[in-house]
């Protein structure tokens, strides 16, 4: 009888202790539940913040894209711009260098026909001093010096004598 009950009383305590284990593991069982929701909430929640964070940068890299693409258009139009200038400039330059030159051209047909006309009076000068008809040509400053020198010479020499 003896045996009879403590089989029996084996038996409760396994059942109890069964019972117990159950318990035991279904609290396990929940908490890794419990665990596996806060670590698949807490993953959700890094998931998010790291797609946030790379729809930021994305973003952030999109505006630098467009600013750096706005930035390379304007410094196309200002090189277009100062080519366009660069271009006008070069032109007036030139309209510039063709009228110095025509006005060149004019200065130096003026120069010829100037040369052409002292000629022209010069010949006429010569022909009215010294020609066959004309009066002999006039004195250089220096011939008449002379000229002078030798009268004082001759009245101071003609009165001595």
């Amino acid at each position: 009888e003896d045996e009879d009950e403590e089989e029996e009383d084996d038996k409760e305590g396994e059942v109890e202790n069964e019972d117990k284990d159950e318990d035991e593991d279904e609290k396990d069982d929940e908490a890794e539940e419990d665990e596996e929701e806060s670590d698949s909430s807490s993953s959700d929640d890094e998931d998010t913040k790291k797609k946030e964070a790379e729809a930021k940068s994305k973003a952030a890299k999109d505006k630098k894209a467009k600013e750096e693409a706005k930035a390379r258009e304007e410094a196309k139009a200002k090189e277009a711009k100062a080519k366009e200038e660069a271009k006008a400039k070069a032109a007036k330059e030139k309209e510039k260098a063709k009228a110095k030159e025509k006005e060149k051209e004019k200065d130096r047909d003026r120069k010829r026909s100037r040369s052409r006309r002292r000629d022209k009076e010069k010949k006429e000068k010569d022909r009215d001093r010294g020609g066959d008809d004309g009066p002999p040509p006039r004195q250089t400053s220096e011939e008449r010096r002379a000229m002078i020198a030798s009268w004082n010479a001759d009245r101071e020499g003609g009165a001595i004598s």
